[in-house]
């Protein structure tokens, strides 16, 4: 009887990597409908970027980028961060 130990490992290494490609597709739908739920298009917003390998899958708007003036955020907002990133960085 030959041995098919080899060609066992082989299909459990493709049925892996199959599986992990499965679970790294993302659903743009699903966030897009999480996140227009949790923001919504009259109160502050966020910008959303996701990357994989350095480019970008997803990236969106939701809310409002100034509720005094009333505009609408969009991915290319520039957010001044200021001193709020000093608690990340300091030693």
């Amino acid at each position: 009887m030959k041995n098919n130990i080899p060609f066992k490992l082989l299909l459990f290494v493709i049925a892996l990597l199959v599986i992990n490609a499965i679970h790294a597709q993302i659903n743009t739908a699903e966030i897009t409908n999480y996140l227009s739920s949790v923001y919504s298009a009259d109160d502050p917003g966020i910008s959303m970027l996701i990357a994989k390998d350095g480019k970008p899958i997803y990236r969106k708007a939701f809310g409002k980028a100034s509720l005094e003036l009333d505009v609408q955020m969009n991915p290319e907002n520039v957010f001044e961060l200021g001193s709020i990133t000093k608690q990340f960085t300091a030693e």
